[in-house]
């Protein structure tokens, strides 16, 4: 995170105002060494200013010194100079943590509904955690509720194992100002300063429900801010650490296990024991789109996208059924494709071509009618060549469409159609002939009529790209006329 490449010259006289002696440490601040997203986006939004920044981040940096590692922008939230409260709020957005809204009309029957439900004791315990209740969410169970708890820093790395250590099972944590948290306990305790007893009317949220009804509290797991958490570091990670795909599934000790695939190979990244396998699956697939959560016998393709690293990156979501040796736990498995458009490979010299190979190539693809055939099994690299030939090709005098299902990389500069249970293969290759089309890339040739139209295009003065499922080259020729 650190560099060395900035001279004192360039920063001495704008930051030296604010600047604490670093006789020990003569390594200097540029905001090209700030990676953390909080921090950037209160710098975007003018939160705080430059100089907040730097006078922190020689901190974050004594401190990793010392072995003590944390985020930047929470060494800037112990700093008394900067309005924590904005900066725990920007670190509940980046996390996805739920606001709470409760108005000040609404506090006292929120708190006159809460005091006769939740035990003395259990109010007592949440004021040492700096947590406060803020409602009870019925499940299907009359005797069972989710608990929303407030908290001004609900991503705290000790809070949810403490929760748990003090009874509390069923429960979620969203952010409040620490105003609002407070005023919540004051509100509570009575005129004496003393807490209420309700002991004949307590309500105890602190137990789990048994095995056999895990569907009645399915619900309340997927929205634990612990568990959505999860997902989204799941994705984030992957991005970094360069996977290709991420396996995600359910094992017969209900533990669900998460592999990447980094360089063609799986590897374990986690194994998750603390929550139900069902409730992770469901929250991925409700964070998918055109992916039905209580859809179970049938394989289902949805689609994700997010922002990592200031990136958009896309997701390709494949669900199926399988088998489990527990037949309680109703498995699934999710194989999520990650698309990372930085790393699509535009140039044919770095797929590895020898040099008559790669002239070839180059004639064969710059011909102004004609199809080309990539060929290979799963893996092979056919949509990378795919992707590296249509990136020599683009040109301003050359209209080029593609026809893909899903559209995985974002081409520039090229017009790619996206295929829909309305729009169809065979409808989208139609249209394309009254598109005017210089180049037309097939993402797969899979049928008959798929491949008729292709040929077609080809043959009617159009250059055509498309793939095919095949081990070699010479096997495309017998494949086709397979297809008649």
């Amino acid at each position: 995170m650190a560099s060395d490449n900035v001279s004192s010259d360039q920063t001495s006289e704008r930051w030296k105002p604010d600047r604490p002696d670093r006789s020990a440490h003569p390594q200097e601040f540029s905001m090209l060494q700030v990676r953390d997203r909080v921090v950037i986006k209160l710098l975007y939004e003018e939160l705080v200013g430059e100089e907040d920044i730097e006078r922190a981040w020689y901190r974050w940096r004594d401190q990793a010194t010392e072995g003590k590692h944390q985020p930047l922008w929470r060494v800037m939230a112990s700093d008394d100079t900067l309005d924590t409260d904005v900066i725990f709020a920007e670190a509940a957005k980046a996390y996805s943590f739920p606001f709470v809204k409760v108005e000040e009309t609404e506090l006292a029957g929120y708190l006159s509904r809460l005091k006769n439900r939740l035990k003395p004791e259990r109010w007592k315990k949440l004021a040492s955690f700096d947590v406060a209740p803020v409602r009870i969410i019925n499940d299907s169970s009359a005797e069972q509720g989710r608990l929303i708890l407030a908290s001004h820093d609900p991503g705290r790395p000790d809070l949810f194992r403490k929760l748990k250590d003090a009874g509390f099972e069923n429960f979620e944590v969203w952010y409040a100002p620490t105003t609002l948290v407070t005023e919540i306990h004051q509100g509570y305790r009575s005129n004496d300063g003393h807490f209420d007893e309700h002991e004949d009317l307590a309500f105890d949220l602190g137990t789990m429900e048994e095995e056999n009804s895990i569907d009645a509290d399915l619900d309340a797991e997927i929205n634990r801010s612990a568990l959505i958490a999860l997902f989204e570091r799941v994705l984030s990670e992957a991005v970094r650490q360069g996977a290709s795909d991420i396996h995600i599934f359910p094992n017969a000790h209900r533990e669900t296990e998460i592999h990447f695939r980094i360089n063609g190979e799986l590897s374990v990244w986690r194994i998750e024991d603390r929550v139900h396998p069902e409730a992770i699956l469901a929250v991925i697939k409700d964070n998918a789109q055109n992916v039905d959560r209580f859809e179970r016998e049938k394989g289902q393709d949805g689609f994700i996208q997010r922002v990592v690293d200031d990136t958009v990156i896309r997701f390709r979501v494949s669900v199926i059924p399988i088998a489990n040796q527990r037949m309680e736990i109703r498995s699934e498995s999710i194989v999520i494709r990650v698309l990372d458009d930085r790393k699509v490979i535009r140039d044919l010299a770095k797929l590895g071509l020898g040099k008559l190979a790669l002239e070839r190539f180059n004639w064969a693809i710059r011909q102004p009618y004609g199809m080309v055939i990539l060929t290979g099994p799963t893996g092979s690299g056919k949509s990378t060549t795919l992707y590296a030939s249509l990136s020599q090709i683009i040109s301003p005098k050359l209209n080029v469409l593609t026809v893909e299902d899903p559209v995985e990389y974002i081409i520039p500069e090229v017009r790619q159609v996206k295929l829909t249970h309305k729009f169809g293969l065979e409808s989208a290759l139609r249209s394309l002939l009254r598109h005017d089309p210089d180049v037309v890339m097939v993402g797969e040739m899979r049928d008959r009529i798929t491949a008729e139209l292709a040929i077609k295009l080809a043959n009617t003065g159009h250059l055509t790209f498309s793939t095919l499922h095949t081990n070699d080259a010479p096997s495309s020729v017998s494949r086709l006329i397979k297809m008649g």
